[in-house]
């Protein structure tokens, strides 16, 4: 690690297994924390929007269909990944990290 003005600098290739490079190979430089602190903001926003959006569904709205080959075909599939998703994720860090 090399700690610099733009925060700790971008981790080794040895500090994680290589596949987790595709996700820090998304990151643009500059300070990390910075970067984190942006993002949870923006996240937060989205999710309000998103949460104000469903909220205003009616029931025709949640059961409506997406095309057959799409991955996740109904609002209702999307609202429950997304919750699961975010649960998943926490348990893993929690798991990993004693919490």
């Amino acid at each position: 690690m090399h700690e610099t003005e733009l925060g700790p600098g971008r981790p080794d290739a040895d500090e994680c297994l290589p596949y987790y490079f595709t996700y820090i190979d998304l990151v643009p430089d500059g300070h990390i924390v910075k970067r984190l602190e942006r993002q949870i903001t923006e996240s937060a926003a989205v999710r309000t929007a998103f949460i104000a959006l469903l909220r205003g569904l009616d029931t025709a709205a949640w059961e409506r269909r997406a095309p057959a080959d799409w991955t996740l075909r109904s609002v209702r599939a999307v609202a429950y990944a997304m919750a699961g998703h975010e649960l998943h994720h926490l348990a893993s860090v929690r798991r990993q990290h004693g919490g």
